[in-house]
């Protein structure tokens, strides 16, 4: 477990199962220009021009300097030097595969800038992995730094750039470029290092640069943004595509070059990049340092570079357990069920980067996207009246608690007595009732339903803006002849695999994310009371055939039985706590029918243990459901984001296509 804390706030981040983080929390303070004098200054040493090898001497003379004045940090801990407005903290831990091969640095005052920062890891794979993984976090910081200053003073010369009216474009066009340059470099230097053996070694890159915040990845590590929502919780946002092998344009460029690209049997949803006659070396990462055995093959080192300007705080981590789905953690438990929508919600980030981000709008316009893509979205309408029904029923299992509370109390009363135990009865027995309701008969707050994106055939603008508001509030207002069961069972109709040709193009992962959408929903409904659910389907049709589906066919049979044998009981649920608290309180009723003061000794004890065991259940409750609805709300709001912004893809398409006059 991780945490990452923001010393100026007090807050903290916690994500498990990562295996090391960077953090670093950028201050308040104006950010000073990167076109300043400053700059200039670096363009000349001891009266010299500055040249590759000048300047690469130059920028090393400075690492030195940092590191005397105990600017660079390269081993766990905080870096947070006096008067510094910066705060980084760094932790790694080893994995279970032998020696750490994490490398990572932070460089404060980075190109004697007082606002600047570079901070990266370097994961390193193969048996040379940690030297190489070392030596790249030694050569790339200077490097960039000389490319930089280089790539700086050719813009500050250029006459034709006018850094008043593009100053935005023209930083991140440095940036860019200097990044390009100096991991075409490295990887050369690597190559031909005689003392590090990088055939069949290699090491990922991301990197931040904390003037604004310009970030470059090579490789499948990742960078997050946590930002503070509405409601003053942390929440993180995916700054970086992990490059896979699968990724259709990593794949395509794979293929192109004869490489290869599967998984293996004992390793299902586990993409690899193989040479043409081999089993070797089989990367999980389709860029990387080094692997010289596979880089004419399709892997390369060719960094993304992108630019975010905001002042939260970026985190870098290293590993491949984000998209995993704990198996410790008990199934439909309250933290089971928030780490699915995690899950979901790193999918979703994903699949958005995949369709849409660098890709030629037209392209999705085109058979079978022109059907699949629609579908998707209409799927993702559906799921925005389920977050809603599921947010209501988790405002019905806080009243649940809230009676569990009440029996607690009653029965923690030392010495117990009758008055006592009649209040906890009472409590329990209104618990039980409430758990109990038929879900035709449940009202989930009013008459009328408020429709995801406003109501229908209205033109009234009074009506429109009022529409906006409950839109903006994730209003949970739901018909009452509205059917979760019904929804899922819309949602999953039309869900089928690709055919033919399909699966090499966009086509498979428009399904992936079909499936693990409705899935996801359907173990929501599942778990958590949610309106009218006589008749839920007990599973949907996924192909065994695809390797990635079989962790969750696994988990939907699982889910399906239990679910067949609770909706008989007419279960309100399958959460986890809700079960273990119905079954306490059916004890405890029973004690509570037969009590008489002042109570057997042996007896009394093992009322106190269910008691104990209440009082864990609902204070578990009272920790995790907030936090669940708070992701509930945050998957609604991310798939109107990301819905607006594929229908705006769609509509720019439709326009370029239209035939000139």
């Amino acid at each position: 477990m991780l945490r990452f804390f923001n010393l100026q706030k007090g807050r903290s981040l916690q994500h498990s199962g990562v295996r090391w983080t960077l953090n670093f929390n950028i201050g308040m303070g104006h950010l000073s220009s990167m076109f300043n004098g400053l700059a200039r200054s670096f363009l000349t040493r001891k009266g010299k021009n500055i040249g590759n090898g000048d300047g690469r001497e130059a920028a090393e003379a400075m690492a030195k300097e940092a590191k005397k004045n105990d600017l660079i940090l390269r081993s766990s801990g905080v870096v947070n030097i006096d008067g510094s407005k910066n705060f980084a903290s760094v932790f790694s831990k080893r994995g279970e595969k032998g020696v750490n091969q994490d490398s990572f640095i932070v460089w404060e005052e980075f190109g004697c800038q007082e606002d600047m920062m570079f901070c990266g890891i370097f994961d390193g794979h193969g048996s040379w992995g940690h030297f190489v993984a070392k030596k790249v976090r030694e050569w790339m910081p200077s490097s960039l730094l000389c490319n930089w200053q280089e790539s700086l003073a050719q813009t500050l010369l250029d006459p034709d750039v006018d850094l008043e009216s593009d100053k935005k474009h023209q930083t991140f066009n440095v940036w860019r470029h200097s990044y390009i340059k100096t991991c075409a470099a490295v990887d050369r230097e690597l190559e031909q290092h005689h003392k590090i053996d990088s055939f069949q070694s290699g090491t990922t890159a991301l990197t931040i640069v904390r003037q604004n915040i310009f970030v470059a990845n090579v490789g499948d590590s990742r960078a997050v943004l946590a930002t503070t929502s509405d409601d003053g919780n942390l929440v993180a946002v995916q700054l970086t595509v992990d490059f896979k092998p699968n990724l259709p344009q990593e794949s395509e460029r794979i293929l192109q070059c004869k490489g290869r690209v599967f998984c293996l049997d004992d390793e299902p949803g586990v993409h690899r990049i193989w040479l043409p006659d081999q089993q070797s070396p089989g990367l999980a990462m389709s860029r990387a340092f080094g692997d010289y055995c596979i880089k004419d093959f399709g892997l390369i080192s060719v960094p993304e570079v992108t630019h975010r300007h905001n002042r939260q705080r970026p985190i870098c981590c290293a590993g491949n357990r984000w998209e995993e789905v704990a198996s410790t953690e008990t199934l439909l438990s309250i933290s089971w069920l928030r780490k699915l929508v995690d899950v979901f919600l790193c999918c979703e980030a994903e699949f958005k980067a995949v369709l849409i981000m660098g890709r030629d709008p037209s392209q999705i316009c085109k058979p079978p996207l022109d059907r699949l893509i629609p579908e998707l979205l209409d799927r993702a309408v559906k799921a925005l009246d389920i977050c809603n029904a599921v947010s209501s029923g988790i405002d019905s299992v806080r009243q649940y608690q809230k009676f569990a509370e009440i029996a607690v109390s009653a029965l923690e009363q030392k010495p117990m007595d009758d008055g006592q135990v009649k209040r906890a009865r009472k409590a329990l027995n209104s618990l039980l009732t409430a758990m109990k309701v038929d879900d035709k008969e449940k009202d989930f707050k009013g008459a009328e339903r408020t429709w995801s994106f406003g109501r229908r055939g209205n033109t009234n603008p009074f009506h429109k803006e009022r529409a906006a508001r409950y839109f903006r509030s994730l209003s949970m207002i739901i018909a009452k002849n509205w059917s979760a069961s019904k929804q899922i069972q819309a949602m999953s109709s039309n869900l089928v695999p690709p055919r033919g040709g399909e699966p090499t193009g966009l086509a498979l992962p428009v399904y992936v994310m079909s499936s693990v959408m409705v899935f996801v929903m359907w173990a929501l409904v599942a778990a958590l009371p949610c309106q009218e659910r006589s008749g839920l389907a007990t599973h949907f049709p996924i192909p065994r055939q695809l390797t990635w589906a079989h962790s969750m066919i696994g988990l939907q049979e699982r889910i399906g039985e239990e679910w067949k044998k609770k909706e008989k009981k007419g279960s309100v649920g399958l959460l986890e706590e809700m079960q273990r608290m119905e079954k306490l309180a059916l004890n405890l009723i029973e004690f509570a029918d037969g009590f008489q003061f002042p109570g057997e000794t042996e007896k009394m004890e093992e009322v106190a243990a269910q008691v104990a065991e209440l009082a864990e259940i609902f204070r578990k409750m009272g920790e995790g459901l907030v936090p669940l609805q708070a992701q509930i709300r945050e998957v609604f709001h991310r798939i109107v984001r990301s819905r607006t912004e594929v229908l705006e893809v769609l509509d720019h398409a439709a326009k370029i296509s239209q035939p000139t006059t």
